[in-house]
C-alpha cells in the first residue's frame, strides 16, 4: 500500500471522523462564546459571518450524514433529518442566527440613516 492509500484509510476511519466532528464542535462553541462575550455589537461584522458559515457547515454535515444512509427510502431519510434532536437544534440555530443578523442589519441601517432620531427608529422597528 502506498502512503496516500494508508492516509486515505486513516482519514476515513470512523474514529478519525468522530474526532474531527468533536473538534469542529468544540471550535465552533469556543468561537461562538468568544463572539458573544467580546465581539457582539450593533453592526453585523465579519465574526458573525464566520459563525453563520460554521453553522451552515454543521447543518450541511448533519443533512449529508442522513442523506448518505443506506437501506432506507427517500421519505425515511427526510423524516430522519427532522427526528434527530441535534439536527433540529442546528437548523433552528442557523435560522435564528440568520434572522438576528438580518434584523440587526435593518436596525443598524435605520440608526445610520436617522442619526439624530435613533431612539425613535429603534422603537418604530419593533412596533
Amino acid at each position: 500500500m502506498t502512503y496516500c492509500q494508508r492516509l486515505y484509510i486513516f482519514m476515513t476511519s470512523p474514529y478519525t471522523a468522530w474526532c474531527y466532528n468533536v473538534l469542529s464542535h468544540m471550535t465552533f462553541l469556543a468561537y461562538f462564546a468568544y463572539f458573544m462575550i467580546l465581539r457582539f455589537c450593533i453592526l453585523p461584522g465579519p465574526h458573525e459571518a464566520i459563525i453563520l458559515v460554521m453553522l451552515f457547515a454543521l447543518v450541511i454535515e448533519q443533512v449529508r450524514r442522513y442523506a448518505g444512509s443506506r437501506g432506507s427510502t427517500r421519505r425515511m431519510k427526510i423524516k430522519g433529518i427532522f427526528v434527530n434532536f441535534i439536527t433540529v437544534i442546528y437548523i433552528l440555530a442557523l435560522l435564528f442566527m440568520s434572522l438576528g443578523a438580518v434584523f440587526r442589519f435593518v436596525v443598524s441601517y435605520r440608526m445610520l440613516s436617522f442619526k439624530n432620531q435613533w431612539h425613535v427608529t429603534l422603537v418604530n422597528t419593533f412596533y
